[in-house]
């Protein structure tokens, strides 16, 4: 049963992705709400979430999520060393582009 419900916060995660990149900005900001119980929210979803929430014209919520979105990375660490929180090298890698496109969208200084 732990199996199914974290598969289907997983397929959650990826139709909020979808949505966002589909331009479907409301949606995409209710969707990880409904994963939520079945997935922590990781640094990648929260940067969609912010950008989602920045195209909503929710400014202050999408600055919070990019934040949260940013110490999750911090804590992560390096993909490749022994205590980092990374699922694998590629997740980071995806994080990071994302996390570009996201600063330029809500307008963040790196």
């Amino acid at each position: 049963m732990e199996d199914a419900r974290r598969s289907y916060g997983t397929a959650l995660r990826a139709y909020g992705a979808a949505l966002y990149r589909a331009g479907q900005f409301k949606e995409a900001v209710a969707t990880p709400e409904e994963a939520g119980p079945y997935f922590t929210p990781r640094a990648w979803d929260r940067l969609f979430l912010a950008m989602a929430r920045q195209h909503e014209g929710e400014d202050a919520k999408a600055r919070d999520e990019f934040d949260e979105a940013v110490r999750a990375i911090t804590a992560a660490g390096e993909a490749r060393t022994k205590d980092s929180r990374w699922f694998n090298w590629h997740e980071q890698v995806e994080v990071q582009a994302l996390r570009r496109e996201a600063e330029t969208l809500l307008g963040v200084a790196r």
